[in-house]
Parts: C-alpha cells; structure tokens; sequence
C-alpha cells in the first residue's frame, strides 16, 4: 500500500512510501535481505541462480 508520510532511509525512489501488504514497515525501513526476499527481482534471482551456477566460473 501506499501510505501517506515518507518513513525510512534506505532503498531508492518510492521505498519511503511503500508499505508491502502484510508488514508494518516501509522498503526503505527494511534491511537489504529482506527487501530482496520479498521483491520480485530477488525471488528471480533465487530461482535461476542454481540453474545458472553450472556455467559461471568463479575461479
């Protein structure tokens, strides 16, 4: 949801205002991990990052 009065000071842009269904905090309230927990991109990146391991070389 949107709310009305900015809170928090991390993330970027709309973060202060938005207020994910189910928490009492903001994005930018929440620590990066559980931002990235809850965020699409990072429940992406969860996903592919075992399929994609395979072909990255770390060394």
């Amino acid at each position: 949801q949107i709310i009305d009065s900015p809170r928090g000071d991390q993330g970027f842009g709309y973060d202060p205002i938005f207020q994910p269904t189910g928490f009492d905090i903001t994005t930018a309230q929440m620590s990066p991990e559980m931002k990235d927990s809850i965020s699409h991109r990072g429940k992406a990146l969860a996903q592919i990052a075992p399929k994609i391991s395979p072909f990255l070389s770390l060394s």
